[in-house]
C-alpha cells in the first residue's frame, strides 16, 4: 500500500507543479511549499487524493501537513484507519 499511495501523491502532485519540477524531481523530505504551488492547485491536488483513496483529509490534519513525506503518511493514516473501522464493524 506505501508505494501505491507515495506513487499517487507523487504523481499528483508532479501534475500540477510547474514543468521545471518534473516527476523524479519530487522526494518525500521535500517541503510543500518548494513546489511553487498555489493555493488553489494544492486544493485541487488534495481534492484528487481524497477522491482517489475515498477518504477525507480534515483541516487540522491539512494545517500540520509540511512535507510531501507528511502528506503520504496523513493518506496512509487516513487508509488504516478505514482498514480498522471496517474490520470492527465485521
Amino acid at each position: 500500500m506505501t508505494t501505491d499511495v507515495k506513487t499517487s501523491v507523487l504523481e499528483t502532485l508532479s501534475a500540477h507543479v510547474p514543468e521545471k519540477q518534473t516527476l523524479e524531481a519530487l522526494h518525500e523530505s521535500q517541503k510543500l511549499d518548494q513546489l511553487a504551488l498555489d493555493s488553489l492547485d494544492m486544493i485541487e491536488a488534495v481534492f484528487e487524493l481524497e477522491e482517489q483513496f475515498n477518504i477525507v483529509l480534515e483541516s487540522h490534519e491539512l494545517s500540520t501537513i509540511e512535507s510531501i513525506g507528511d502528506l503520504i503518511t496523513a493518506i496512509e493514516q487516513q487508509l488504516r484507519s478505514m482498514s480498522v473501522a471496517e474490520f470492527e464493524e465485521a
